[in-house]
């Protein structure tokens, strides 16, 4: 039986420094040795974040994903040193190359084109939380915000609300009340929503979807980097929402003055998200319903129901409903003048 061996051992150390310097992040010191019918890589992080290991064969430089392993890679690498076993050939069967081995980071943002329009997508690492009335909402907290244990797998969501620009360009249409330059998109149903991820899977081929109600919350509570705000990204509403204005009525102090804003023009929270908290209510993916008592792990909420989830309150909203855990709810076939969505993606999509 040929036994997999290796030629070369520490191997693309200037594309490591790349990618390092490309995300801001810094993985070093990548080896590779070979023990029996397995390989050894070992690598430094200086912080903790999610890896993906390759590997390219016969100094051919296309590397393919591996998934035969075991120890510190993907999300369960640490900060420090990191040792890998990869078994080669159980995964390959028979087989005698010149191995190398790729250490790369998931990155922290990714720019996508659709038609001719751009726009950022942001990396959520996985992490564990407390979804619901957490202590920093007080007694604001509604009933329907039971507090619960959630663990979520890595995801990407978009930067900002999706804007008139993007729906346009992949609808051919702008159907929107406020009409403007980097204004986000409202007048949109549940089901019309679904058609345009559709077509923006069709001309990005990746898998977009909805964010869940879970992968909302904790976006918007900043994923593993929260600092507890009871709003999406500060204390103070005012410095990260356009809230508190309908009409002649101002609420707690708002600052719309009745309309939605640009996208971004607010402070962003921990994860460099913007207007999670007001602008508009955002659709989820999940149909309305109460929470469950027990720890869920990538929840997608009830199998039926007559409501879909929105979150994050709007330009007329008082500040208790611009709270990260306030929840809402809206028929699927409502479109709004309040009401817009942002976009979600797996962490996995191979073409990322």
């Amino acid at each position: 039986m040929k036994r997999p061996f290796i030629h070369r051992l520490t191997i693309l150390s200037l594309l490591f420094f790349v990618y390092a310097i490309a995300w801001s992040q810094a993985v070093s010191n990548v080896t590779l040795e070979q023990e029996d019918t397995r390989f050894r890589i070992e690598y430094d992080l200086t912080e903790q974040i999610e890896t993906f290991i390759s590997v390219a064969v016969d100094n051919s430089y296309v590397f393919r994903p591996i998934y035969e392993l075991s120890g510190n890679f993907g999300s369960q690498s640490i900060e420090g040193h990191n040792v890998v076993y990869w078994d080669a050939l159980k995964e390959w069967g028979e087989f005698s190359h010149d191995v190398m081995v790729k250490v790369t980071l998931m990155p922290l943002s990714k720019v996508i084109e659709a038609n001719g329009i751009s726009f950022t997508m942001v990396y959520v690492q996985g992490g564990t939380f407390v979804m619901g009335a957490t202590l920093e909402q007080g007694t604001d907290a509604s009933e329907n915000e039971r507090s619960h244990v959630v663990k979520l797998s890595s995801y990407y969501i978009s930067q900002t609300e999706v804007t008139q620009e993007l729906w346009n360009a992949v609808m051919g249409e702008n159907r929107s009340f406020f009409i403007g330059v980097n204004q986000p998109v409202n007048l949109v149903s549940y089901q019309d929503i679904t058609t345009f991820i559709s077509r923006l899977n069709l001309i990005t081929g990746l898998s977009f979807n909805l964010p869940t109600e879970a992968q909302w919350e904790f976006a918007a509570r900043g994923g593993k980097k929260s600092r507890g705000f009871k709003y999406a990204g500060d204390n103070n509403l005012r410095s990260v929402a356009w809230f508190g204005q309908k009409g002649n009525e101002t609420y707690d102090n708002g600052n719309s003055d009745g309309h939605s804003h640009k996208v971004a023009t607010k402070q962003p929270n921990e994860l460099g998200l913007y207007d999670m908290s007001g602008n508009l209510w955002e659709w989820c993916r999940d149909y309305y319903g109460e929470y469950p008592n027990d720890m869920q792990t990538d929840p997608i909420g009830p199998k039926e129901g007559k409501h879909r989830v929105v979150r994050g309150g709007s330009f007329y909203s008082k500040a208790t409903y611009c709270r990260v855990s306030t929840r809402s709810a809206n028929m699927p076939e409502s479109r709004l003048t309040h009401t817009g969505f942002r976009l979600s993606l797996p962490a996995s999509n191979t073409k990322l």
